[in-house]
Order: structure tokens, then sequence, then C-alpha cells
């Protein structure tokens, strides 16, 4: 049977790892660290893989590599430090080389592709607003907030406010969760429900956020609960409620909608 096309594929995953079996295709793995095993043990196989290395993107086809680009010049990665848009970015470059689009083509695209409203609308686009930074990214499940909360440590304000949801198809014990992840990051947390509360009653989505939010037992760094039946109504009162030098992450349930009200603000 012939080798036919390219699998691009998640090395630090281990579910994801496994489909390299599935059937018989070429194989790139992708890992921030290069050293993972499953990148090294593909390499010694003659396989290739792409990861990072000292702030740099690493191509590499077996023993041999070379770098491919400066993470400085990747500007959805916020400078290298942004993981997830790290692991965006190189699974991106890997794809492009297995479709033989020019490496030099591809780095103009790495270079001009900005985590701006205009080309990734809800994408962890950061902003500022009177002195307020503001993040905004639809990721609404256990995973993605794990990401979400590891990319804001890089970031150096104190006092931090949330406008959360998530979609009412999730686990109650996910939902629950995420109230929990929050708890340890902010110290305001604006709950919402909006268009995906997906058969849950309303205020149901709401109330396990919060139950997560309190489930540390007066330990929450979470002072502040409210709940807001509206998402820009949400953004609206938490934008409010912040002072210069605070952060606010929002949790754009309608990306479009939570853009274009924000746009506006930037505007006045």
């Amino acid at each position: 049977m012939p080798v036919t096309g390219t699998a691009v594929l998640n090395a630090a995953d281990p579910l994801v790892v496994k489909m390299a079996d599935t059937y018989l295709r070429r194989t790139t793995f992708f890992a921030l660290d290069g050293n993972h095993a499953v990148i090294k043990r593909h390499r010694e196989s003659g396989g290739g893989a792409i990861f990072v290395r000292d702030g740099y993107i690493i191509i590499a086809d077996g023993a041999a590599e070379s770098v491919f680009i400066d993470l400085k010049e990747a500007p959805l990665t916020h400078g290298g430090r942004i993981r997830f848009q790290i692991e965006n970015t190189i699974a991106a470059i890997a794809a492009a080389r297995a479709l033989g689009v020019d490496d030099e083509l591809i780095r103009r695209g790495v270079r001009s592709f900005t985590p701006c409203f205009n080309q990734s609308a809800g994408r962890f686009n950061v902003i500022d607003l009177n002195g307020i930074t503001v993040v905004v990214d639809y990721g609404h499940n256990v995973d993605a907030l794990r990401a979400l909360l590891d990319a804001l440590g890089h970031f150096p304000n104190e006092r931090r406010i949330v406008v959360y949801t998530s979609a009412g198809d999730r686990r109650d014990s996910d939902i629950i969760e995420q109230g929990n992840m929050l708890s340890s990051h902010f110290d305001e947390a604006w709950l919402y429900e909006g268009d995906y509360v997906r058969g849950r009653q309303p205020g149901e989505i709401m109330a396990l956020i919060a139950q997560g939010l309190k489930a540390l037992n007066g330990q929450s760094r979470t002072q502040r609960i409210e709940t807001i039946h509206g998402h820009l109504k949400a953004v609206d009162l938490a934008l409010a409620s912040a002072k210069p030098g605070d952060l606010v992450m929002i949790q754009a349930d309608t990306a479009d909608e939570t853009v274009q009200h924000l746009r506006a603000m930037q505007k006045v």
C-alpha cells in the first residue's frame, strides 16, 4: 500500500500519538520540547519533527535539523510567551510544509499573522482600554481554560477580573471544575449566560460555575461573584469595575459580537 499524505500530530498528547499507527502515511510530530520522548524516538527512525529550542522553531528530518524562525518574529505567540499559540504556530508550519508551500512564503505568513481582531478575532486578543489590559478568548472548556490561565501567568497585572460562561452541553463536573480553576486566578468573576445554554435551565450554568468558585472553603482568591443574564452586559459591568492596571479576561461566547462591542469602546 503506497504512502499517501502527511499527518501532523501533537507529540505531547498520548491519544493523538496513537493516530500515527492508524494507517500508512508520513508523520510529522510537533511539541514545545524537542527532547520529548515521542519526538526523539521518531527522529531516531528517520521521521520528521518540529519543536522549539532556545527561542527558535526548529525543523528536523531524522538526525538533520535547522532553524526555521525566531519566535520573536511570530507575533501570534506574543514574543514566545503564549504556549498554546506556539503549538498552533508550529503545527501550522508543519502542515504548510507538508503541502509543499515554500519556506520563505511560510515565514512571511508567520511574521504577518497577528493576534488582532482583524486576523484572529476571539483567539487570545490583547487590547488596552484606558489602561486596563483586556484579553478576549473564545475558549470555554477545561483544556482551553487551562491553556488560557497558563498564558495569563506571563502578564504582570496584579488585580484580575474574569467574564465567563460555559456551553450547557458540558458535564456538570466539567463546568464546576472550570469555576474551581478560575477561583485561584481572579479577584472578581462576572458570570453570564448567553446563546449556548443547550437545554440547561436559566441560571443553571452560572450556578455550577459559582459552585466551583466557592469550592475551596474560603481559600478562593475570588471575593466577588456576580451572575448576569446577557454577555455584553456582563462585559460592561466588569469593565466598569476595573481600574487602570487591572487585567480583564473575557470569555467571548459570541466572539464577533464581543469584538464589535470592544472595537466601539476603543473608538470612544
